[in-house]
């Protein structure tokens, strides 16, 4: 099987990672510039595709047609996603046959987009939602594949959500 890997956090290349060295082939990494919270370098994505010989973008661009291409030839299976900063359209999610897999830290369809953590421990939620969903053309939607919970208390910080999502995603 081969995948395609689109994103730009530490969780996200730790599951690159995990899924190379399980015989997963990653024929292609896109990226872009990293947020200032929980994100990687685009160097150390760059370092990993060239390490496992994958094709390597970083671009907000997912609609080149240099990219459609490579993705088209390399047959990828499925693509997974985490902590990418566009709505990617469904033309482009279209190019993987079983669709892009979504990483959302948070309790979807509750919420949403970004700083999902931050609002449900703001919000006093007793958990955290970690869900896995098939991606569509809208934000934060799609079919549920899986979802998990870290419980919190009046004493929770962000950080240890945090670690607990990077500890659980792979």
């Amino acid at each position: 099987m081969q995948i395609a890997i689109i994103g730009r956090t530490k969780t996200l290349l730790n599951i690159a990672e995990y899924l190379h060295k399980s015989g997963i082939k990653i024929p292609i990494i896109i990226t872009t510039e990293p947020a200032d919270y929980d994100q990687e370098s685009k160097d150390t994505f760059k370092i990993f595709a060239e390490k496992i010989k994958s094709k390597f973008f970083n671009t907000s661009k997912l609609n080149n047609k240099e990219i459609k291409d490579i993705i088209t030839k390399s047959k990828c299976y499925l693509a997974i996603s985490m902590n990418w900063p566009i709505i990617i359209k469904k033309s482009f999610i279209d190019l993987f046959p079983k669709g892009i897999i979504n990483i959302h830290p948070g309790d979807l369809p509750k919420y949403r987009g970004n700083a999902t953590v931050n609002w449900a421990i703001l919000n006093d939620e007793k958990r955290i939602g970690l869900t896995l969903h098939l991606m569509n053309e809208k934000l934060d939607e799609g079919p549920i594949i899986n979802k998990i919970f870290f419980n919190t208390n009046k004493n929770t910080y962000v950080g240890e959500v945090y670690d607990w999502i990077k500890n659980k995603t792979p």
